[in-house]
């Protein structure tokens, strides 16, 4: 039996008129934040992504050598269960590692960005963007980078999902961000953790609102988000 559709799990209304210093502010802050991610995704690269590269290696060599046809089972399903974990390793970093030209075309890297994301974590993934040519903040640029980031990394921590849809659109009054995917969803009576608080935090500092709608076929989250 389906469960009945929870929205607007987590929705933050903000202020619709932001000024300049304002945009300057959170502009740097997520500036910040940005060199910190990259910082922390070259470091689970180098560090933690090799280590289970060395493992998985050690661990074929085992298969191997292995004669009993339980022990090479079990392996076999550890060698996979590694290949998993790299591939989403490899997903987190290439997420979190954004280059700097991202900024100077926007439209065409931000397709890039999720396009090279769904190769990395195997998932079928739609992209529409119908807002690319409407003016924008670099603040509100940010915020629907970090939206995206935030929610394609959920979707491959927790949806067991196929296939995702990303959609972005101008509606009144101002831009929507959605992503879908046709997952586990949300379990009834969960708390939002710390990722679906940081969306709507996000949505809401920039005077926007995020709302969520979830049921055992799958889950979207949505911004809408002001332009000025």
């Amino acid at each position: 039996m389906e469960r009945p559709k929870f929205k607007s799990l987590v929705t933050i209304p903000g202020w619709l008129n932001m000024n300049a210093d304002l945009s300057f502010a959170i502009r740097e802050r997520f500036q910040r934040e940005a060199d910190s991610q990259r910082y922390l995704a070259r470091e689970i690269h180098d560090t933690v992504a090799n280590h289970v590269v060395s493992a998985n290696l050690l661990l074929g060599q085992l298969i191997g050598a292995a004669h009993d046809e339980q022990v090479r089972r079990s392996l076999g399903e550890l060698h996979g269960e590694l290949d998993l974990a790299l591939r989403d390793l490899r997903s987190f970093c290439f997420l979190l590692d954004v280059p700097d030209e991202f900024e100077d075309e926007w439209g065409p890297g931000l397709h890039s960005v999720i396009h090279g994301f769904s190769i990395r974590a195997g998932l079928r993934l739609t992209y529409a963007n119908s807002a690319e040519h409407v003016p924008m903040s670099d603040a509100l640029r940010t915020v629907i980078l970090r939206i995206l980031q935030e929610a394609l990394v959920n979707v491959v921590r927790h949806a067991k999902a196929h296939k995702v849809s990303v959609v972005i659109r101008p509606v009144w009054p101002g831009l929507e961000v959605a992503v879908t995917d046709d997952g586990c969803g949300i379990p009834d009576m969960v708390r939002p953790g710390v990722g679906l608080r940081s969306m709507a935090a996000r949505a809401g500092e920039i005077g926007g609102t995020f709302s969520i709608s979830s049921s055992n076929q799958g889950t979207t989250v949505t911004a809408i988000l002001p332009i000025e």
